[in-house]
């Protein structure tokens, strides 16, 4: 039988893998398996799959368990009266600016930028922005953080990599028709 875990108030994708798995690495086989994306917005009280995964720390998994920790990262606020958006607790100081590109998320830009998605939600609040933003093209954002995996960032920047996940787009197969094509995503 499938292990499920229900959805809580304030929490992320990322929050959820924390708690499932121990660790935010394990977020996108996680999410694919459920058929979200890691940018969708999450239904309080809806269940997920929880699926084996090769990323998991146990240590952590098992101090949140016996400590009862329900990681829910994220609060609503209102800014400007109007506009509700998602922000961080974490503070982390920031130091260099991207320019976003076409189909780039924000965890495409922590991987980019820092060569690990742990850093993502530094670069929401340092961007005052939610983990679900979708950026439009040429958004200029604060994007270094002290969260590096530095072998996975070199690896990116010696081999020019620019992750470009975020939405699905379509493209002919095999010079059918324009009207028959797949969806897929891709890497710049």
């Amino acid at each position: 039988m499938t292990k499920k875990v229900t959805i809580k108030s304030n929490q992320t994708q990322l929050d959820l893998s924390i708690q499932e798995y121990g660790t935010v690495e394990a977020v996108m086989e996680f999410m694919a398996a459920n058929n979200v994306s890691i940018t969708d917005a999450l239904i309080v009280g809806n269940e997920l799959n929880v699926i084996e995964s090769t990323y998991t720390n146990l240590e952590v998994l098992n101090y949140y368990k016996q400590n009862s920790i329900l990681p829910a990262t994220t609060t609503t606020q209102t800014v400007a009266g109007t506009i509700p958006v998602i922000v961080s607790s974490t503070t982390t100081t920031l130091q260099s600016k991207v320019v976003s590109m076409k189909h780039q998320s924000l965890l495409d830009i922590a991987l980019q930028e820092n060569g690990t998605v742990e850093a993502v939600m530094a670069i929401c609040e340092a961007n005052n922005l939610s983990l679900t933003t979708v950026l439009i093209p040429g958004t200029e954002l604060d994007a270094q953080t002290n969260i590096t995996d530095i072998e996975i960032l070199t690896y990116y920047k010696r081999n020019n990599i620019k992750p470009a996940t975020d939405k699905a787009f379509i493209v002919p197969v095999d010079g059918y028709a324009v009207s028959t094509y797949v969806l897929t995503n891709y890497w710049l």
